[in-house]
């Protein structure tokens, strides 16, 4: 994992308070794991990232999972790997505008974020991209937190990532 000083220059970071992200939940069931993968965009990929109403910019993303329970979520982390962001870490992409929708047959969908007004994403830009399941009383809690949630280290227990992704305009 790449650490360093971050810019603002990515990721939208107006607020300065943190919230810690607590361990993600295992399973439904213990036979059956829970599998993810992100499809679209792919790692080294490019996101195709448009401008929001509200002055930020964001990207489509999508894949597939396996073994969630009913009582899980999956959330949506970006970080923004080149320009570095002012805060360092993973940022939780929250609803209604970000974050993951899930399907019956095990498809999701989602927006993520990248970028502001201030510091619009430029073609060539590189972020990362990871998904993680928790709780859903766990994800709850981090969606209604007031400030922006970030993580120097993804929770531990079942995720995916896309590393490298470039930004298409």
């Amino acid at each position: 994992m790449r650490r360093g000083v971050l810019r603002p220059v990515m990721l939208v970071a107006l607020l300065s308070a943190c919230t810690s992200v607590p361990a993600t939940v295992g399973p439904a069931r213990a036979s059956d794991p829970i599998r993810l993968r992100i499809t679209t965009p792919p790692t080294r990929g490019n996101a195709k990232v448009s401008p929001n109403t509200d002055g930020t910019f964001g990207f489509a993303i999508s894949g597939i999972a396996a073994g969630l329970g009913p009582s899980q979520q999956i959330l949506l982390w970006v970080r923004s790997v080149q320009p570095r962001s002012g805060t360092p870490g993973w940022y939780l992409q929250r609803p209604p505008e970000n974050g993951i929708a899930t399907s019956a047959k095990g498809k999701w969908q989602g927006r993520g974020q990248i970028g502001n007004a201030q510091w619009p994403p430029q073609a060539g830009h590189t972020f990362d991209i990871a998904i993680t399941v928790v709780d859903r009383a766990v994800a709850e809690a981090l969606f209604s937190t007031e400030a922006v949630v970030t993580k120097e280290v993804l929770p531990v227990g079942a995720q995916a990532k896309s590393l490298g992704v470039r930004v298409q305009r």
